[in-house]
């Protein structure tokens, strides 16, 4: 009876023990995915900061790219109305 006792006292402890260190792996583990989960959003946080500033270079870009062809454009009218004008006068050749 008393080597029943210890038998199960022991099965007792061995489990406690079992589950003491399962805890303790659980925890690390939660330590190792919070770690890592804080790393993610630190990445990506940096990623999205470099993509707005290059953002804005390409705005500049596509600014000024914009303001060229309003430019050209503008030439092209004045050109074209002086092609039409001289068409519908006739003036060829003068």
């Amino acid at each position: 009876m008393l080597y029943d006792a210890l038998s199960k006292s022991l099965k007792t402890a061995q489990q406690q023990d079992v589950a003491h260190r399962i805890n303790e792996i659980g925890v690390e583990t939660d330590k190792e995915a919070q770690a890592a989960m804080a790393a993610i959003g630190t990445a990506t946080n940096q990623k999205m900061a470099d993509m707005m500033e290059a953002h804005e270079e390409h705005m500049v870009f596509a600014r000024e790219v914009l303001e060229a062809k309003a430019k050209a454009d503008e030439r092209f009218a004045r050109r074209f109305a002086a092609i039409v004008e001289k068409h519908d006068s006739n003036l060829y050749g003068e």
